[in-house]
């Protein structure tokens, strides 16, 4: 009696093995390159907004305290001493702006300065008189973006017209 003719046209176990160990590297490999790709850009467009954000916020501090008419005492009894954390102040226009920090947020009376996406924290002005009797502030603050941990200090000195 003739056997059948066996074929050798499969794939050894090994060799499925071996090759399913190599396409889950390369698959693994992949993955993680995509993963870092994907927080790098979330960490860069974080502290791109808090850049923007942060800028914004003490550009409007700097532009009112800088063509303020005067001073005036805050909320807190304070008008020109260090480690204010409002300051108080009559715009040319008459009416009053007072700038602090509430429940995370650098506001005035009127409007908060940033989105709820950033918060802030640590908001001082140190206020003082040149011997030309000029008064000057030194604003600063921190910004943080509140789904990540990170985080941008702002500061800027500002000499007053009045």
């Amino acid at each position: 009696m003739k056997l059948p003719k066996i074929s050798n046209a499969g794939f050894t176990l090994v060799e499925l093995v071996m090759v399913a160990g190599l396409i889950s590297m390369l698959l693994i490999t992949v993955s993680s390159l995509f993963m870092a790709t994907v927080t790098s850009n979330l960490r860069t467009s974080s502290k791109l907004q808090i850049k923007e954000e942060g800028g914004y916020v003490m550009g409007q501090i700097e532009f009112m305290l800088r063509n303020s008419a005067k001073l005036i005492e805050n909320s807190g009894g304070q008008v020109c001493e260090t480690g204010m954390e409002m300051i108080k102040f009559v715009n040319p226009n008459g009416h009053t702006t007072e700038f602090s920090l509430v429940n995370s947020q650098i506001s005035s009376n009127s409007a908060v300065l940033h989105s709820t996406s950033v918060t802030a924290s640590v908001l001082n002005f140190d206020c003082a008189r040149n011997p030309g009797g000029e008064y000057y502030v030194d604003t600063s603050f921190t910004m943080i973006r509140s789904d990540t941990t990170i985080s941008e200090n702002f500061g800027h000195l500002v000499l007053l017209r009045n």
